[in-house]
């Protein structure tokens, strides 16, 4: 898959190869559309669409939601694709402009 964009959770950086087994945030162009995948790219990941991706963010970055709101995000409908290992690498990366929006 061409992945256009991929930051490693286990690293906590953006890296140019993906390993196909770390937990990661990939954003990938399809014919029709782009899709992040969130996960291990195997058994433990989600697929958002890039319009709700991206309100996600703001929701983070802009702090629009308290921190258990935040947590509900992404401990709650992302748990699947971000171990509770990972949580705070992830809103970190987000917070300081490190995951940007498609």
């Amino acid at each position: 898959m061409g992945y256009i964009f991929i930051f490693n959770l286990e690293k906590g950086k953006v890296v140019n190869g993906d390993s196909g087994t770390d937990y990661c945030i990939r954003y990938y162009k399809t014919d029709n559309e782009s899709l992040v995948e969130i996960g291990d790219g195997f058994r433990h990941e989600i697929f958002i669409d890039e319009k709700y991706w991206n309100r996600l963010l703001k929701i983070i970055k802009n702090r629009e939601l308290d921190i258990t709101g935040i947590e509900a995000i992404v401990k709650g409908l992302m748990h699947r694709g971000i171990p509770e290992e990972y949580v705070d690498t992830f809103i970190t990366a987000v917070k300081s402009g490190i995951i940007n929006e498609i």
